[in-house]
């Protein structure tokens, strides 16, 4: 089902620019890591990391956690995980192409789901959550060597170039600024979901009542 919500949500025929919050080189960036960690079974490891950190999740999801490598075996692990990595994958895929609009739909809709399942995330669950995937994320990335060997007879090691060194340095914070920003978005949406949801359940619970008397 939330699949195919987010397969609707990825066809968004704008006329005009798209716009985003997000500057094209942090797009750019976004998508560069993202090419990388999706090959990785990155949905699997911000799930994992995210109950090492907050055991309380695999109460949310119905885990059982007492063995964390069996629960990595089982069928609702994997299916939770692929979830998280085809979230993502759709969300990333609409930088670019699609206006936050899009995003905001597809994380809003999310929230809306955890409301239901009864998932009641505080803030510092929230922000756990952001930092787990965005850490899990720029993980995937290859760490740029410092050295690099040359086949000489005498195996000299040369130093980088302070110039390489310092563009390593550049895509390495914008890969992480690009991630963050992208992350704030879509939990913030997420939040707007599961509040607006409660809200609205909250209203009709009152209005019931009130009907009731």
């Amino acid at each position: 089902m939330i699949p195919r919500a987010l397969q609707k949500l990825i066809f968004c025929a704008t006329q005009g620019e798209s716009t985003s919050e997000l500057s094209d080189q942090e797009i750019a960036a976004v998508k560069d890591v993202w090419a990388r960690a999706r090959n990785g079974d990155v949905g699997t490891k911000i799930l994992y990391a995210l109950i090492e950190k907050k055991p309380s999740f695999a109460v949310y999801y119905g885990f059982d956690s007492t063995n964390m490598q069996e629960m990595r075996k089982s069928e609702t692990f994997i299916a939770q995980a692929k979830r998280i990595q085809d979230f993502l994958d759709t969300v990333v895929a609409s930088l670019g192409t699609c206006p936050d609009s899009t995003i905001h739909h597809m994380a809003n809709r999310i929230g809306q789901i955890h409301y239901y399942k009864g998932v009641n995330f505080g803030a510092d669950n929230w922000l756990t959550f952001k930092k787990v995937t965005v850490e899990q994320v720029i993980a995937m990335q290859k760490k740029a060597s410092m050295f690099s060997l040359t086949p000489s007879k005498d195996f000299v090691v040369t130093e980088m170039t302070l110039e390489s060194s310092r563009s390593a340095i550049e895509r390495g914070c914008l890969y992480t600024i690009g991630w963050n920003k992208l992350m704030a978005i879509i939990i913030r949406e997420m939040k707007r979901g599961f509040l607006q949801e409660a809200q609205r359940n909250c209203r009709d619970d009152s209005s019931t009542g009130t009907e009731d008397q």
